[in-house]
């Protein structure tokens, strides 16, 4: 005989209603699944950490762009104010300036008005052979009036609303005949922008002197050219 538990026990079959039932189950946990992959999403992501860090420079750049940007573009109206104003207000000073002539004789003197810079210029012929030890010179300074001729003292009138005095020392104003080195004029009135008159009040006992009447706060300076030998003055606009 058989024992009657052997066939109960290999011939069982699962029923369809527990077949249905571990399906359901799987589905369930499969949906739990996909359900709880949300919730580690949020921690995971970087977009909470990246959206603070990718703000705060925003934030901080503004307020320190704020500060610097304010303080200079409020400095640089003022500063550039007063250099505007010193510009305007300066002008030209006439220094004295005293040195060697090239000869001790003044043959010439002319005024040659500029586009920008007027000129008077001195020349001189060769020297009269002095003694040694002895040396013509010339002299730039600041002159006011009221001015006078050497000889007799009589008041003269230079145009100008400011003067210069030009004087040499040492000349032979005339050669071994008694004729004068200079025999141009010794009124020279160009009217040019800058020079205005050019007047000589002396030329007596190796001492001549030319007064310019200048116009404006134009700069002067001299220099010394050569053949033939020459001092120039020149005057700004």
């Amino acid at each position: 005989m058989r024992s009657p538990s052997a066939p109960v026990i290999s011939a069982h079959r699962a029923s369809p209603s527990v077949i249905l039932s571990l399906i359901a189950v799987s589905a369930v946990l499969a949906a739990c699944t996909s359900l709880s992959a949300p919730t580690e999403a949020p921690t995971v992501s970087p977009a909470p950490s990246t959206g603070p860090a990718s703000s705060a420079p925003a934030s901080n750049g503004p307020s320190e762009g704020a500060t610097s940007s304010a303080v200079p573009s409020a400095s640089a109206v003022p500063s550039s104010q007063p250099t505007a104003t010193a510009t305007a207000s300066a002008a030209c000073i006439t220094t004295v300036r005293a040195e060697v002539a090239p000869s001790d004789r003044l043959t010439g003197v002319a005024v040659h008005p500029g586009t920008d810079t007027d000129t008077i210029t001195f020349t001189f012929g060769t020297s009269s052979g002095q003694p040694s030890g002895t040396h013509p010179t010339d002299e730039l300074k600041p002159a006011s009036p009221p001015f006078t001729l050497g000889g007799s003292g009589q008041t003269v009138t230079v145009t100008g609303k400011r003067f210069i005095a030009i004087t040499f020392r040492g000349m032979a104003v005339a050669d071994e005949q008694g004729t004068p080195t200079y025999s141009g004029p010794a009124d020279i009135q160009r009217n040019a922008p800058a020079v205005r008159e050019l007047r000589q009040i002396e030329a007596f006992e190796g001492v001549v002197t030319w007064i310019v009447g200048v116009d404006g706060p134009g700069c002067i300076s001299l220099s010394r050219l050569s053949s033939p030998a020459r001092i120039v003055v020149a005057v700004s606009h």
